[in-house]
C-alpha cells in the first residue's frame, strides 16, 4: 500500500515504465524540462543451419509427433512512458497515517512551471527508436524430416508515449511537448530453396495453422500510441505547442524458396 502514498499515487512504481517529470516555481524566471531517449536494438535468430541433417534415423519415424519440429524466433518490447512538464495528483508528506495532518497531506494537480514575475519556460518530450529483427530459417542444404513443421517469427511492439506540459506566467509562457516514435522491424520466417524437407501427417501445435502439418508464418504485431499536449497561461503572452511523430517501417515475410 505505501508505494501508492507518494507524489503521483504509485504511477511511476507500478504503472509507467519510464517517468520524467520537471516542475519550478519562482518569483523571477522560471524554468524547467526533462527529455528522455529510449533506444532498442536487438535480433532473435532461430536457425537450421546450412548443410545440416535432422531427424534422418528412419527407424524412429513412427509418426507419433515425437519427431515435431519447431524453429520459433520471438521478439517482445513493451514500453509505457510518461514525461513532461507538471504536476500530478498525489499524496505528499510521511507515509506515515498517523503523522497526517488535514489539508496538509493532499497534492493537487497543476502546472509544472509556476511564476508570477517576469516569464516561464517549460518543456518535456520523449524520443523512441525500436529496431527488430527476427528471423526464423531452414537454410540451404539441410535435409530435414518432421512429423509436423512449423517455422514461425513473432515480433510485438507497443509504445504508449505521453508528453504534456503546462506553465502559468505572470507576463510571457511557452510550454512545449513532444514525442518521437521510429519502428524499424525486420521479420522473416523462411524455408530456403535448397533445402531438402520431409514433413510427415502430424498436426502443427499453433491454433492459426488450423491442423496443418506444415506451417510457416511470420507476424508482425506492432501498437504506437503516442500523445503529446501542452498548455500556457499568462497575462501578456502565452505560447503552447505540441507535436507527435511516428515513423513506422515493417518488413514480414513468410517464405518457401
Amino acid at each position: 500500500l505505501s508505494s501508492y502514498l507518494d507524489g503521483n499515487l504509485g504511477l511511476d512504481n507500478n504503472l509507467i515504465d519510464l517517468w520524467g517529470q520537471a516542475t519550478a516555481q519562482t518569483q523571477n524566471i522560471g524554468i524547467a524540462g526533462t527529455v528522455m531517449v529510449l533506444t532498442q536494438d536487438h535480433d532473435a535468430d532461430a536457425l537450421i543451419k546450412a548443410n545440416a541433417q535432422v531427424n534422418q534415423d528412419t527407424a524412429f519415424r513412427s509418426g507419433s509427433g515425437l519427431q515435431d519440429v519447431i524453429i520459433q524466433a520471438q521478439g517482445i518490447a513493451h514500453t509505457i512512458s510518461l514525461t513532461g512538464n507538471f504536476q500530478t495528483f498525489g499524496i505528499q508528506g510521511s507515509t506515515n497515517i498517523k503523522s497526517w495532518s488535514k489539508g496538509d497531506i493532499v497534492q493537487k494537480p497543476g502546472f509544472g512551471t509556476q511564476n508570477k514575475g517576469k516569464g516561464a519556460v517549460g518543456f518535456g518530450g520523449s524520443v523512441f527508436q525500436y529496431a527488430m529483427g527476427n528471423t526464423a530459417r531452414i537454410e540451404d542444404g539441410v535435409i530435414l524430416y518432421a512429423d509436423s513443421l512449423e517455422v514461425e517469427a513473432d515480433n510485438t511492439v507497443l509504445n504508449v508515449a505521453a508528453a504534456i506540459s503546462g506553465g502559468e506566467a505572470g507576463k510571457f509562457g511557452f510550454n512545449g511537448a513532444f514525442v518521437y516514435t521510429d519502428v524499424d522491424n525486420i521479420t522473416r520466417a523462411q524455408i530456403e530453396n535448397s533445402a531438402a524437407v520431409t514433413v510427415g501427417s502430424g498436426s502443427v501445435f499453433d491454433p492459426d495453422a488450423d491442423g496443418a502439418s506444415a506451417f510457416v508464418s511470420a507476424n508482425d504485431t506492432t501498437t504506437v500510441i503516442s500523445l503529446a499536449g501542452a498548455v500556457t497561461v499568462a497575462k501578456t503572452a502565452g505560447v503552447g505547442a505540441s507535436v507527435a511523430i511516428n515513423d513506422i517501417q515493417r518488413d514480414t515475410d513468410a517464405v518457401i524458396g
